[in-house]
């Protein structure tokens, strides 16, 4: 694959602004976060204490958080370093979890296929879900020269083809149709500026009206997508839904 563009990047670095610690999924799937922890744990277990340990395409730090807790817990003192060719600011954002990874070195803007490491310094490397966005024979390469002798490589890495592939093209095919064939953005604009109205001036009459017209659009937008099994819809209604409830300080039903 070839190297991101800018417009990517900031796609990245607008997913990894939030308390999310998988790229894949499993924030709403806790029997594949539990397995994918037991994965790392159980790898975890196995190296000597002192250990260095890279997390490629680290994002906000699943593996690495993983890592660093087996190494609390068993005293081992591993070194956790976590790359990620996004700006990710992991203890900013996964508050929960801010204390564990505020004890791993994450290295913003790092790209894989350009690691800013001596020759053989870890004595693993490990990856989730991120070096298929890679180029792939560079990061590869990169991999073998900062690996020290009998080191250990681990990668996770999502199938060109399958399951997760058709459901990603059903929720691209989703995200075109809202943005392009409802008004549902421009109607929750306009609920977001009423309510701004009726809390600093107390005006906004219309308000009501227009909330009206926004759960007109999400019903449209569930009914064209009932009988399909992604979620996104639900999603993106259920994130704007919020956004009114969070701000709201004034009843206006």
């Amino acid at each position: 694959m070839t190297q991101p563009s800018d417009d990517k990047l900031r796609i990245w670095d607008a997913y990894w602004r939030d308390s999310r610690l998988y790229s894949a999924g499993p924030d709403s799937a806790p029997d594949i976060e539990a397995a994918l922890d037991a994965h790392w744990s159980q790898l975890a277990a196995g190296l000597e204490e002192g250990a260095k340990v890279l997390d490629l395409a680290c994002g906000n730090g699943a593996v690495g958080l993983v890592i660093a807790r087996v190494s609390q817990e068993m005293a081992k003192s591993f070194a956790v370093t976590g790359i990620d060719a996004a700006e990710i600011d992991p203890s900013h954002f996964v508050i929960r979890h801010a204390a564990l990874l505020k004890t791993i070195d994450f290295r913003a803007r790092t790209r894989m296929e350009e690691l800013p490491f001596e020759p053989n310094t870890f004595d693993a490397v490990f990856s989730q879900f991120g070096i298929e966005y890679s180029d792939m024979s560079k990061a590869a390469s990169e991999v073998a020269r900062v690996l020290k002798p009998r080191g250990q490589v681990v990668i996770l890495a999502l199938p060109a083809t399958g399951e997760v592939v058709e459901q990603a093209k059903k929720r691209v095919k989703q995200s075109q149709h809202i943005l392009t064939q409802t008004k549902l953005f421009d109607v929750a604009l306009a609920v977001a500026q009423a309510l701004h109205n009726v809390e600093s001036s107390g005006g906004g009459r219309d308000t009501k009206q227009y909330l009206e017209r926004f759960n007109g659009e999400v019903e449209r937008a569930i009914a064209k997508f009932a009988n399909t099994d992604s979620d996104l819809v639900m999603a993106m209604v259920i994130g704007l839904q919020r956004v009114f409830t969070d701000r709201k300080t004034t009843d206006i039903a």
